[in-house]
């Protein structure tokens, strides 16, 4: 069944009264580019009324987390040996998947 349903301030309205008879019901929509706002740490401080000063440190820590994500990942022979307790927790887990899959 299609149904129109209009978006405003945050919520969706039916065009039409319906009755649904699941209290839980995925929807999938599509929704053009352009009407899109990809809300950044400043736009999250305005909605909420937060101090400049908080705003500042959040678009700090926001570009700290960006250089650590961006980190090119290390070469395998640059890594740690693997304790005997993690090679323990790696066998751990291929035995459950095994198990689970089995």
């Amino acid at each position: 069944m299609e149904v129109e349903i209009t978006y405003h301030k945050g919520k969706l309205t039916f065009a039409l009264p319906i009755h649904i008879k699941r209290d839980h019901l995925r929807l999938v929509t599509e929704i053009p580019d352009e009407d899109i706002v990809i809300d950044s740490v400043d736009k999250i401080a305005v909605d909420y009324q937060l101090p400049s000063e908080v705003r500042v440190q959040a678009k700090a820590m926001e570009e700290r987390f960006d250089k650590i994500r961006n980190l090119p990942l290390p070469f395998d022979e640059e890594l740690p040996s693997l304790t005997q307790k993690q090679k323990q927790r790696i066998e751990a887990f291929s035995l459950r998947d095994e198990i689970r899959n089995s």
